[in-house]
C-alpha cells in the first residue's frame, strides 16, 4: 500500500510523491488528468493493483499530453496523428490507446475535419474540387471519405470561385506592361 505524501503544482503538471510502508518514496511528474482520474489527494491510500495501473498510465501520460496539444493546435487527421505518435514512440499498443482516447474525447474526428477543410477551401480559399481533392489526399484521407462531400459543393459556389479567380488573374495581366 502506498499513500500520497505530497502533491504540488509544477508549471502545467503536478509533482506527486508517494510513500509506502517501508518509507520508500516514489516521485512522479503527472498531468492534471491523472490526478483527477485516480482522485489523488494528500493522504489517499493506493493499493498495489491501482499503483501498477497508475504507473502504466504515467508512462503514457506525457505522450498523451503531447498528442492532445498536437491535435488541438493543428487540427490533424487520424493518420497524421498516428504518424506523429509513431515518431515519438515505438509502442504501438500505446499509440492505439492514445488514438482511442482522443476519439473518445472527440478531439480526433476525420469526418468533422474533412467537412471543415472543404468548407474553408470553398468559402475562404476559393479553391475548386480538384485542388481540394489533391489537398485531402495529401493529408492521408481516402477518396471514399470525401468524394460525396465534394460532389455536394453547389454550382453557385463553384461559379463564384471561378469568377473570383478569373478576375484576380485578369488584374495581374492588366498590371503587366506589354
Amino acid at each position: 500500500m502506498k499513500s500520497v505524501q505530497n502533491l504540488k503544482r509544477h508549471n502545467q503538471s503536478y509533482q506527486l510523491v508517494l510513500i509506502d510502508e517501508n518509507q520508500s518514496t516514489f516521485d512522479f511528474v503527472v498531468s492534471e488528468d491523472l490526478i483527477v482520474k485516480y482522485r489523488l489527494l494528500k493522504g489517499k491510500i493506493i493499493d498495489e493493483t491501482t499503483f501498477r495501473a497508475f504507473k502504466s498510465d504515467v508512462a503514457m501520460d506525457a505522450l498523451m499530453q503531447k498528442a492532445k496539444t498536437y491535435v488541438v493546435r493543428y487540427s490533424k487527421s487520424v493518420s497524421q496523428t498516428k504518424a506523429y505518435l509513431e515518431s515519438k514512440t515505438d509502442d504501438y499498443k500505446a499509440i492505439f490507446h492514445i488514438l482511442d482516447e482522443l476519439k473518445k474525447l472527440n478531439l480526433l474526428n476525420d469526418e468533422r475535419l474533412i467537412e471543415q477543410l472543404i468548407d474553408t477551401a470553398v468559402t475562404i480559399k476559393k479553391e475548386g474540387p480538384l485542388k481540394i481533392k489533391m489537398t485531402l489526399k495529401s493529408m492521408g484521407f481516402q477518396e471514399d471519405d470525401f468524394m460525396e462531400r465534394l460532389l455536394e459543393i453547389s454550382e453557385s459556389h463553384l461559379y463564384e470561385n471561378l469568377t473570383y479567380l478569373f478576375d484576380k488573374q485578369l488584374l495581374s495581366y492588366q498590371s503587366k506592361p506589354a
